[in-house]
């Protein structure tokens, strides 16, 4: 009976032992436990504030980007400006130094003699055009009456105010 008491005592102590590393090991994953959710948790707001701080910065790189572009389309708008008015002015001096060379205009009215049949005092004007560098000239051929004595038709030639043909 001695035996059965000693193997009783040494079994409840054993079990006490065991039950206490038992409680010191579920108290130790506890506190591991408890470490880990903290460590997550900052682990989580340092990953929100990265994130936040990666997309506050993406807007201010596209408002950048977005104003360099407008800023860049407006400066080349202004520079096409430049260039067409250059382009203007250019095709006007070439314009008029190709009206040097010419001496010479043709004004077909066609089916001319029909319409000196119709109605008397009607004219006809050329299309405007270029001599000799001057611009705005322009050919008028008027139908008389037939007792008219300048004659059955007269040309005419309109330009400029100022311009003088001799």
């Amino acid at each position: 009976a001695k035996n059965s008491s000693l193997i009783q005592a040494t079994m409840q102590n054993q079990s006490r032992t065991f039950l206490k590393q038992a409680q010191q090991v579920a108290e130790d994953v506890a506190n591991k436990q408890a470490d880990d959710t903290t460590f997550l948790q900052r682990l989580m707001d340092e990953l929100k504030g990265n994130v936040a701080a990666v997309e506050s910065r993406a807007r201010a790189t596209r408002s950048e980007l977005t104003a360099q572009s407008q800023g860049a389309i407006a400066a080349l708008e202004r520079r096409v400006q430049e260039m067409e008015a250059s382009t203007a002015q250019v095709q006007a001096r070439s314009s008029k130094l190709e009206s040097l060379t010419h001496r010479r205009v043709d004004f077909m009215v066609g089916q001319a003699s029909k319409l000196l049949k119709g109605p008397q005092d009607r004219s006809w004007f050329s299309p405007s055009f270029s001599v000799a560098g001057f611009h705005g000239f322009e050919l008028e051929l008027r139908a008389l009456r037939p007792d008219d004595p300048a004659g059955e038709c007269q040309l005419l030639l309109w330009g400029a105010p100022g311009v003088h043909t001799a």
